[in-house]
Order: C-alpha cells, then structure tokens, then sequence
C-alpha cells in the first residue's frame, strides 16, 4: 500500500514486513514478541525500518523476532480479536498491546463508515457488548456487504443503535443539512445540543465497562496462553500529566480495572514536539525512536523475569 512518500509491504502471513511476500515464519528466533493494534502500532506514515516494532527489535538483539499485527483504524476490540485468532498460533513470548484513546471509541461502534465518515472503508466491525458481567459478541457473523449495500435505510442495518457514532435524528431530518453549512449553526449547535445521545448501549458508563472487560480479557488470555501482556498507553495528542501519567480516557479505564500498564506520554515528551509528529498524526520516526527506547527496558525486564 502507498501512503504518500512511504509504502507499506505485507508479510506471506499478512503482518507487516520490509518486502512483498517475506515469510516471517522462516526465521529461527529464541524470542518472539507480537505487537496488537492500531496505525499507531502499525507505525503508519514511517518507513518499516523507522517503525518502532522494528526498533525494538535491533535494540533487543538478533536472537529476537518482533512481529507487527498492528492494523490501520482497528478498536481495542478489533486488535484483542485479531491476537485471539492470529497471533495466538505464533505462542509469543511476549504481546505488546498499543492503543490510543480513540481505539475505545472505535470499539463503540458497528458500521466503519459512522466511525470513520471521511474513511474508504464501508464495512460492519466486530461490537462488543457486557451481558451479566461477561465479554459477549454482539453481531456475529459480521453483517456483509451485500446486506449493507442493500438496505434502503441506514435504520435498516443490524444493530446500528449499538453505533456509537449513529444518531437518528441526523439521519430522520434530512432539512438540517443546509443548516449545518453554517459556522454559527454547528457552533450553537455545539453548545446546545438539539439531541442528546442517551442511549444507555453507546452511553460513556457502556464505554468504559466495555473497555476495561476486552482488556481484562487480553490480559487474562495471553497469561493463560503462557505469554506475558503488555499493555502500552499511546498519546495521540497533548494529555495533562497527573501524578502517576496522563490524564486520559484509556488510562482512566486501565486504572479502574485494576491492571498494570506502560503509560508513554512522559517518554514522548522527551521528543521536541516541532519533530515528535508526522503530517497525519502519527509519530515520526524520532517519536518511534523513542518508544522504542522506552519499551526496550521495560521488554527486557520482563523476558528476565520469565527466565527466572
């Protein structure tokens, strides 16, 4: 895939690789640590050797295989799915989980083209729900394409009230378009709301239960698999530090439920902001540098623990 200066290549088992086809399983590897995520794990807008699961890997040795399960736009909900499925048959020894904010806002939604209105994609994504205190599935199998395609109204769409991003009346009041044209419109409308999105399944309380269950879940299914977590906090702006690291949605959500995680936003601060960032967001290749940097100490710790 080509995203502007830089290009992006596929591994034969779909991760991310230097070159077209690499067979990532041929290497021979006393360690290997799999990164689960978003474009912010995927390293999106930085060149594969720039990438900080790639950094990681020099720093750590060449007896360590660091392999990049990180995919572009995927929730919190997407990337636990996807180590359940496919990085589970690698038996890492170590799974790094980064995330961003906004991954538990993704995790909130049904239909990618509500979360992502400017996106390409138009498909349903996994949904998550808490049933009796338990992680359940919501809309399995996934809706297909030619559902979606083939509804006459968006109200049509299986489960799309469990879409956070999904408000009828934007959808019942089609004479408010001309409207929303008007700075001073979306201004007051901003201000003063003409609905309320009080649907207890997409309300922040459903949020932030949901979030911390699928990160119980990882945590408990890479134990049970013999594998050490990692879960890794990545800013994706300008968070207010608190005692103990930012103060954001994610990290709130981690510290509520109880569990342990590598809070970056102090580490990237070190980087002078004028170069901490590329044009779309993500980090630059000093940003990946860095995180590397600081993941190195705490990867190593922990692989000596495991070998006691």
């Amino acid at each position: 895939r080509d995203d502007g200066p830089h290009s992006y290549y596929s591994s034969a088992e779909g991760l991310r690789s230097r070159e077209v086809g690499a067979v990532l399983a041929d290497r021979k590897a006393t360690t290997r640590i799999a990164l689960v995520g978003d474009s912010n794990a995927f390293s999106q807008e930085v060149a594969f050797d720039e990438s900080w699961g790639q950094q990681l890997e020099i720093r750590l040795g060449k007896s360590v295989q660091v392999l990049n399960f990180g995919v572009m736009g995927y929730s919190i909900a997407q990337a636990y799915l996807r180590y359940v499925k496919e990085v589970r048959p690698w038996h890492p020894d170590v799974v790094i989980f980064g995330f961003i904010d906004h991954d538990l806002v993704r995790a909130m939604g049904v239909y990618s083209f509500l979360t992502f209105p400017e996106g390409s994609t138009r498909f349903a994504t996994p949904r998550f729900v808490v049933i009796d205190g338990k992680l359940t599935l919501l809309n399995t199998p996934l809706p297909s394409p030619d559902l979606i395609f083939s509804a006459r109204s968006i109200n049509e769409l299986p489960y799309v009230e469990y879409d956070r991003s999904y408000s009828p009346l934007e959808w019942d009041h089609p004479y408010w378009t001309p409207l929303t044209r008007s700075y001073l419109f979306r201004w007051l409308e901003s201000w003063f709301p003409l609905w309320k999105d009080l649907r207890p399944e997409v309300s922040n309380a459903a949020m932030r239960e949901i979030s911390g269950k699928i990160f119980q879940a990882f945590v408990e299914r890479v134990r049970a698999d013999g594998s050490i977590p990692i879960l890794v906090y990545l800013p994706s702006g300008d968070e207010k530090l608190v005692q103990g690291g930012a103060d954001s949605l994610a990290t709130r959500v981690l510290r509520a439920a109880g569990l342990e995680f590598i809070d970056l936003t102090e580490c990237l601060s070190q980087v002078p902001s004028a170069v901490r960032r590329m044009p779309r967001g993500h980090l630059s290749p000093k940003g990946n540098e860095a995180v590397a940097s600081c993941l190195h100490e705490v990867v190593t710790e922990q692989l000596q623990k495991r070998r006691g």
